[in-house]
C-alpha cells in the first residue's frame, strides 16, 4: 500500500492493531496479553475505520460505466438509469 495514509495502515492497522497483539497473546500470560493486546486491537480497529472513512485517494469511474444505460422492464416499461460519476455522488449524499 502506498499515498498519504500508509504509515497510518501500515503502523497502525498492521502493527499496532494486528503483530503486536498477535506477539502479546503468543509470548505471555499477564497484564501485557489479558489488557494491552485488547486495547491495541481497538484502536488499531478505530484506525481502520478513520482510514475507511476519511481517505482522500478517489479514483473515477471507468469510462465503460460512466454512462447512461436505458433497457426495458418484462411490463414494457423505460427504465433509465444514469451512471456517471456525479450523478452517483449526488444519491450516494442523499442516504448519508
Amino acid at each position: 500500500m502506498k499515498g498519504s495514509y500508509a504509515p497510518a495502515f501500515w503502523i497502525g492497522i498492521v502493527g499496532c492493531g494486528l503483530v503486536l497483539p498477535f506477539i502479546l497473546y503468543v509470548g505471555g500470560h499477564g497484564v501485557a496479553s489479558e489488557v494491552i493486546a485488547p486495547v491495541l486491537v481497538l484502536i488499531g480497529g478505530c484506525i481502520l475505520r478513520f482510514l475507511v472513512v476519511n481517505t482522500d485517494d478517489r479514483a473515477p469511474i471507468p469510462a465503460r460505466f460512466a454512462t447512461t444505460s436505458v433497457w426495458r422492464s418484462r411490463r414494457g416499461v423505460r427504465v433509465e438509469v444514469d451512471l456517471r460519476q456525479e450523478h452517483l455522488l449526488r444519491m450516494v449524499c442523499r442516504f448519508v
